[in-house]
């Protein structure tokens, strides 16, 4: 979980800064603007203390959310921090 978790996020950085490609964005800036996502996000994460769907519900509007059930059973299926 934690070897493989770091390819796992550098894959989501690179797919992150093609899309950015495709949308006009040079390439170094982009992967600094996800690379600053991927860090704020582990930031709320490891200084909250608190589980990744809460996170989510702060800082998406409910219009930006694929649906309220998609955070939410993550949070009853998954263990307590």
């Amino acid at each position: 979980m934690t070897s493989c978790g770091i390819a796992y996020v550098l894959k989501y950085i690179q797919a992150a800064m093609q899309a950015g490609v495709e949308m006009g964005i040079y390439p170094k800036d982009g992967m600094r603007m996800v690379a600053q996502s991927v860090k704020g996000a582990a930031e709320l994460i490891l200084n909250n203390d608190t589980h990744p769907s809460v996170e989510i519900d702060k800082v998406c509007t409910p219009e930006e959310l694929p649906s309220r059930e998609s955070t939410s059973w993550n949070m009853k299926d998954s263990p307590p921090l």
